[in-house]
Order: structure tokens, then sequence, then C-alpha cells
């Protein structure tokens, strides 16, 4: 008995599973996944660290007294010197005096 193409074809090829690519695409998708997860971490951490320093900075609530006004009953003298912050001189820009002035600033 004689065998076909067909079947000596058939008899060469190892039977496979149909595994072989899904398995690859499967341990690309969990190698892609974890790469993923290893490049995000840093920043999750970092996150963390923002949100535990924003904790530790909140304001602190605090009861605040209403003002209430009263009498004076003493005054309160101080000393002190009003100076310039600064001082320059005015010099005519011409010679001579001013006979009339006619026209004052803001007119």
């Amino acid at each position: 008995m004689h065998a076909t193409k067909e079947q000596t074809a058939s008899a060469e090829l190892p039977e496979t599973s149909g595994l072989g690519f899904y398995g690859l695409l499967l341990s690309l998708v969990v190698a892609g996944g974890a790469a993923y997860y290893w490049a995000q971490l840093p920043k999750v951490r970092q996150h963390e660290e923002v949100v535990a320093a924003t904790r530790d900075l909140q304001v602190v609530r605090v009861r605040v007294a209403q003002p209430v006004s009263a009498p004076v009953n003493a005054s309160l003298s101080l000393s002190g010197e009003l100076k310039p912050v600064a001082e320059t001189s005015v010099l005519a820009r011409v010679q001579g005096y001013v006979r009339s002035w006619s026209v004052d600033m803001g007119d």
C-alpha cells in the first residue's frame, strides 16, 4: 500500500495543540503589563509621598474670639521722626526770576 502525498505530509508534521501562538501572545501581554506596572511604580510612590506630606501640612483649625470695642483709658505717646525716602535739590533751568504766574497746575 502506497501512501498519497497528503498522507505523507500529514504524517511528517508533528501535531501541535495550538497553544504556541496564544501562549506567546499571553506571555507578551503579561510581560507588557509587568513592564507598565514597573514603570508606573515610581509615580505611584511619589504620589503617596505627596499625599502624606500634604496631610502633614494641613491647616490647623483654631477658634477665634470676636473683637469687642472698649473705651480708651490711657493715651500712648511715641517719639518719632519723619524723613523722606530720597532727597534732591531743585534748581532752575534758566537764570532769572518769575514775573507772573498766570496758570496753576491742574487748571
